[in-house]
């Protein structure tokens, strides 16, 4: 199998994901109605990052200066509200519950995108805007190939198009000039 030309880390994990279907421990949790292990990490992966963006575009509501700002946060809490609710009703339905917390890593990121000396819609453009939706279109992608579960490959692929719009936003918010 050629696998696309990708970072070695995404390589690794698209490699590995694509052979766990050979493996027996993934092929009888799928039949069981669990998750395979890597199915379960790529889920609460994207649960995690879920609660992030969340929180992030609530940031962005509360201390943006710019109002197209403001607005992109309302974006982020609207769509990954809704989009967190469907994947806690998949991963409950496997007998899985997520972190209701932030892992440590993204409670730095966040706090990196904190109000301070320097203005916050500076720091969030590229962080929380181009950085992080860069990376959950990724994510989504990666495991909308890879992911064995048919309801849990289809939620991850059914979060791409908005995911790209998200991205295409935080381009055009870099893009804009400075208030």
């Amino acid at each position: 199998m050629r696998l696309p030309a990708i970072d070695h880390p995404r390589r690794t994990l698209v490699a590995a994901l694509a052979a766990c279907p050979l493996l027996a421990g993934c092929a009888s949790a799928a039949r069981r109605g669990q998750l395979a292990p890597d199915d379960q990490v790529l889920a609460l992966r994207a649960a995690g990052l879920g609660l992030y963006e969340l929180a992030a575009g609530q940031l962005a509501q509360a201390h943006a200066q710019r109002a197209d700002l403001q607005a992109f946060g309302r974006l982020l809490v609207e769509h990954h509200g809704a989009a967190n609710a469907a994947l806690l009703g998949l991963l409950q339905a496997r007998s899985i519950a997520p972190r209701a917390t932030l892992p440590a890593y993204l409670e730095r990121r966040l706090a990196s995108l904190q109000p301070g000396a320097e203005g916050f819609d500076q720091r969030f453009v590229p962080i929380a805007g181009l950085q992080d939706q860069e990376r959950l279109v990724a994510l989504h992608e990666d495991a909308g190939v890879a992911v064995i579960d048919t309801a849990l490959r289809r939620w991850f692929s059914g979060q791409l198009p908005a995911l790209r719009s998200h991205l295409a936003v935080a381009r055009s918010l870099a893009a804009a000039p400075a208030a």
